[in-house]
């Protein structure tokens, strides 16, 4: 399905997602959230557009209502208009278990391969975490494989549950 050019895939993620968050609002400084729906997608857009503006720059956004996109949420003001919204999208953590340079290297290998496979699921993007002490070492490598070093644009939080 095609909604103002945003691929839409009902896969069973809705199904799985509804199943849990069915009925959901919570409200806090006069804004409700609540599970958001196909019927949300026009406000959805004009929000990610003024996201866009107030950035100065295109944003890519993922297919919202397939995997591996988990939920999205909108929030209404009182009169019922959507002004804001999150969504949550499954992330690819790569993580080497073993401390060989020749294992690390060979990983040239496989990684282009794994790149198109996770492609095909939906995956946008993967993180590998380098401690900073083998930073120096991994770098040309990492960048051989199309890793690039976030620390110059961006800042991670992370959370853990």
């Amino acid at each position: 399905m095609d909604a103002g050019g945003v691929e839409i895939n009902m896969s069973d993620n809705e199904h799985s997602v509804t199943s849990v968050w069915a009925g959901y609002a919570r409200t806090m400084n006069g804004l409700t959230w609540r599970l958001a729906t196909i019927d949300d997608l026009p406000a959805i857009m004009g929000l990610w557009k003024a996201k866009e503006r107030f950035l100065g720059c295109k944003q890519d956004m993922p297919q919202l209502f397939a995997r591996p996109t988990l939920i999205v949420m909108v929030a209404e003001n009182e009169a019922g208009v959507i002004v804001d919204g999150l969504y949550i999208e499954a992330t690819v953590d790569v993580t080497k278990l073993g401390c060989s340079a020749e294992g690390f290297e060979s990983t040239l290998a496989v990684a282009d391969d794994l790149g198109d496979w996770l492609k095909s699921l939906g995956f946008r993007m993967a993180s590998i975490v380098v401690p900073k002490k083998l930073t120096g070492r991994m770098a040309r490598l990492l960048e051989k494989m199309r890793f690039s070093s976030t620390e110059r644009r961006s800042v991670y939080w992370r959370r853990f549950l």
